[in-house]
């Protein structure tokens, strides 16, 4: 049985090809295999068919697994590997519409986007402890040293660049030889919003954020007192919160608009003029205050990359799903983390 993120639990998927020609296979060895109307194959002709026995071999279980995973289905593909969960494919309204209250110029224009194959994404954000698995084995070289005096464990690891979360990555696929990458920035989007129009998942009403995100609320002012307008609600954390604290989403992920914001794989645009309708990430850097596209940067200069979602310290204009923000490839805070994201087989 799957555990499912969607409340439920799949039953058995459909019999494959190679179930039914390992079947015909073994056959073989009983004597003959039958052809068409009648007719058969000898038992003497096993020389000439060791390799369509061969060739109905199942594949590998880890292959199976994948093939029978649906979205909603919540795996780990090792003990030390993040929780994972398969988001369906499908459309969606990329930005905001220029009526969203709190809106930022370089969210739009709003556009069509398809992500034609479903993915998956971790359902919380990659911790410190999921980090210090990958020092002590040798795959992330920093270990960052400054968690705020908020605790580590499970809290999001913070302080790390983009460059760091690619490093961790690297070492999940060299420890599972499967394609663990940062989301694109429209499958981010896609994820957080889980179907949803409005500029939360929730609703429109920032002032519900404290059932769904660590956000800058009330206990955060109580704190911190920063100039920005808080929420009026109290989520009862004033920095960051152990992941997976609130409600999760339709797709069941949680902490996509507050905790800490989190590194996406696109190069930094401000804006989506020529944006991909495709969901693949963007790989062209307009690193400017300019207006699209006076100022273009030359072709593949990603010195800068965007980081998706509200944080602890979000003010409500900015815990929205269409939000957005980029900074350089070695920019490090601890308001930003990540989360990973893996392409299914």
């Amino acid at each position: 049985m799957v555990r499912s993120a969607l409340g439920k639990v799949e039953g058995k998927t459909r019999v494959r090809l190679w179930v039914r020609a390992a079947a015909a296979a073994a056959a073989l060895g009983c004597g003959a295999l039958a052809v068409g109307h009648g007719a058969s194959i000898s038992a003497q002709g096993a020389d000439g068919l060791q390799d369509q026995r061969a060739a109905a071999q199942p594949p590998p279980a880890s292959m199976l697994a994948e093939a029978r995973r649906q979205p909603g289905d919540i795996f780990e593909d090792c003990p030390s590997c993040p929780e994972m969960v398969v988001v369906p494919g499908g459309e969606f309204m990329m930005g905001s519409p220029e009526s969203e209250q709190g809106r930022a110029g370089n969210e739009g224009p709003d556009h069509r986007v398809s992500i034609r194959q479903g993915f998956a994404i971790a359902t919380v954000e990659t911790t410190f402890t999921e980090w210090a698995a990958c020092v002590a084995d040798g795959g992330c070289g920093r270990n960052p040293s400054a968690d705020g005096g908020w605790g580590r464990g499970e809290r999001p690891v913070i302080n790390v660049s983009w460059e760091d979360a690619n490093s961790y990555l690297v070492w999940l696929r060299q420890k599972t030889g499967l394609r663990y990458r940062l989301p694109s920035e429209a499958e981010w989007e896609y994820a957080a919003r889980a179907t949803t129009t409005t500029a939360r998942y929730w609703g429109p009403s920032a002032s519900r954020a404290c059932r769904h995100d660590n956000v800058y609320d009330r206990a955060g002012k109580q704190v911190n007192q920063f100039a920005w307008e808080h929420h009026e609600c109290d989520d009862g954390y004033a920095h960051t919160a152990p992941v997976g604290m609130f409600q999760a989403n339709g797709f069941g992920l949680h902490d996509m608009l507050g905790n800490v914001s989190e590194w996406v794989e696109d190069c930094w645009h401000e804006g989506y003029a020529g944006a991909p309708v495709d969901g693949n990430a963007r790989s062209r850097s307009l690193r400017t205050g300019r207006p699209e596209p006076y100022a273009p940067w030359p072709d593949g200069d990603c010195n800068a990359r965007v980081h998706r979602g509200g944080a602890w310290n979000t003010r409500p204009s900015d815990a929205r799903s269409a939000s957005r923000n980029g900074q350089d490839t070695g920019f490090h805070s601890d308001s930003v983390g990540f989360r990973v994201a893996r392409t299914l087989q």
